[in-house]
């Protein structure tokens, strides 16, 4: 659909043995101003609401739990994270500490606050989450 749409709306063509053209390379650009849709007592809120739910009433592939829909991933690692903190991979970590030697912070005072990372990410998602 897009490449037709690219083709026969740009005047290029579209790609395809009937053009002669084994690739084509038109745009078309379609904005649309996602506050226009935000009302949520309006068709387009609703419709997208039941197709949602409608896709996500389907039987899950073997080996999932649930069908999940763009952006579903995003929000579920970032509930995790406002919940359970930001885990910091150990050589990030050893980073941070080098970091802090070269800068004259005492390790000893580091390695207590490796305790409170967790806490800290999670105070930090949860700052975030109120400007949001």
């Amino acid at each position: 659909m897009c490449e037709l749409l690219g083709g026969a709306f740009s005047g290029n063509g579209a790609a395809g043995p009937a053009s002669g053209k084994p690739f084509a390379n038109g745009m078309l650009s379609i904005y649309l101003t996602p506050a226009a849709f935000a009302e949520e007592d309006n068709f387009f809120s609703e419709e997208v609401r039941r197709y949602v739910d409608h896709v996500k009433s389907a039987a899950p592939a073997a080996g999932v739990d649930k069908v999940l829909v763009p952006g579903e991933p995003e929000l579920e690692r970032l509930e995790a994270r406002r919940r359970d903190g930001l885990e910091l991979p150990e050589d990030v970590w050893n980073s941070i500490l080098e970091a802090a030697e070269k800068a004259g912070l005492q390790i000893v005072k580091l390695a207590v606050l490796r305790g409170l990372t967790k806490l800290i990410g999670r105070l930090n998602c949860l700052l975030l989450a109120e400007t949001d």
